[in-house]
């Protein structure tokens, strides 16, 4: 480069930097191609309040400025070697960062903006009294700040379910009557406040009323000599009884002398006693119900004999205890919950869940007979998806899918 133009050019530098930003020409002339920028700052961070921003610029030609983005505005960005671009950052609403991009001459001005603080402050734990009540939750979060709530338990009764910025949120529990003390939670953006219920007290207890005294019974007259005892012996028809798996309902007969007592008892739960005393003849009734399972064995006791019941089962197979599940396909919000999972199935027939993911937790993965298997997703920001395998069956899950 001729020493005649570098010369001029250093000195208008140094005048400038230090006299401060002085006034340029309205319209760049003599635009190059090839002209080299120097951006200082050439990336700014800003905050989400916005506001305004300068950068310094020097090369050896002129230069124009301007925003390819509708929240940044150029308010000054014009000049020929060395000047100042000033712009205007718009507040960002949002809880998202953003980037933005000013473009000055061929070099490119890169604005970040971080987003508003959408986190959520709630108090960890509320204790309730027996008797329930109306009770506050104060939300803490910035005013632009959207959040939701949701309760575990139908006995808490949340006034809303969504809502933005801070807030007082009025939940409702209802009284507890019984025995036990109940626990449950409300879910607030992304925190779980834990909900304590004292038990019901005991009902009070009355004392029994003293009893009447006792006066002293009168002598007993002398008393006969008892006649000697004779034995009894009892005979029972039939001595044994066949029974299919539907079982029914049954007769024995007993032989006895007159003055013989007798009573009938049964080994088992499945033989049920109707009608099973007497003195002399007589006859018992019992019942026996359905077997729906394997071949058992049981016996009636009448004195000293005993009726042998032997009662059929049923093979199972695999239709016996085939199942059915509902829903087929979940969708679940972006800030989890808890549900559920009916399982129609025979009474006796084993159920559980061979398959899941991690990210989905079972109040109980296993059981018999018909149920509803509960789960509980916690919140997630990214969609996700995943299958539930309960004796084969497949229930698809999907989390923040559209």
């Amino acid at each position: 480069m001729n020493r005649l133009l570098v010369f001029p050019l250093a000195c208008a530098l140094l005048l400038t930097m230090a006299c401060g930003k002085i006034d340029l020409p309205t319209s760049p002339t003599n635009v190059s191609a090839s002209c080299e920028l120097t951006l200082n700052p050439a990336a700014m961070a800003t905050p989400p309040t916005g506001g305004s921003f300068y950068t310094g610029v020097a090369g050896p030609c002129a230069w124009d400025a301007e925003s390819a983005d509708s929240w940044i505005s150029v308010t000054y960005g014009k000049g020929t070697g060395v000047g100042t671009v000033t712009y205007n950052v718009a507040e960002n609403t949002g809880a998202t960062a953003r980037e933005g991009h000013v473009r000055i001459g061929g070099q490119v001005l890169v604005v970040t903006q971080a987003g508003v603080d959408c986190s959520v402050a709630v108090e960890p734990t509320i204790s309730v009294p027996v008797s329930g009540g109306t009770f506050e939750i104060k939300i803490a979060t910035n005013p632009q700040c959207a959040w939701t709530a949701s309760a575990s338990e139908p006995w808490l009764v949340l006034a809303t379910s969504s809502g933005k910025g801070p807030q007082t949120l009025s939940l409702r529990v209802s009284e507890n009557t019984s025995a036990s003390e109940r626990n449950a939670q409300i879910r607030v953006a992304e925190h779980t406040i834990a909900i304590h219920q004292a038990a019901a007290p005991p009902p009070p207890v009355t004392p029994a009323p003293p009893a009447p005294p006792t006066l002293p019974a009168p002598p007993a007259p002398p008393a006969k000599p008892d006649p000697p005892a004779q034995p009894c012996t009892y005979t029972v028809d039939p001595r044994s009884q066949g029974v299919t798996s539907k079982g029914g309902e049954f007769t024995i007969a007993v032989a006895t002398g007159a003055d013989c007592e007798w009573s009938a008892s049964s080994t088992v739960s499945w033989i049920s006693i109707r009608s099973g005393s007497g003195a002399g003849n007589g006859r018992v009734s019992y019942g026996i119900s359905a077997n729906d399972g394997a071949k058992r064995e049981g016996q009636i006791r009448i004195g000293q004999s005993s009726v042998s019941i032997s009662q059929d089962g049923i093979e199972r197979t695999a239709d016996v205890c085939s199942l059915s599940l509902s829903p087929l396909a979940q969708k679940i919000p972006v800030e989890g919950g808890v549900f559920a999972i009916k399982v129609a199935i025979n009474s006796g027939c084993k159920w559980s869940v061979d398959k899941a993911p991690s990210w989905i937790a079972f109040r109980s993965s296993s059981g018999t007979g018909p149920a509803e298997v509960v789960y509980a997703v916690e919140k997630f920001d990214v969609a996700r998806t995943a299958v539930i395998v309960i004796n084969g069956q497949t229930v698809s899950v999907s989390q923040g899918l559209r």
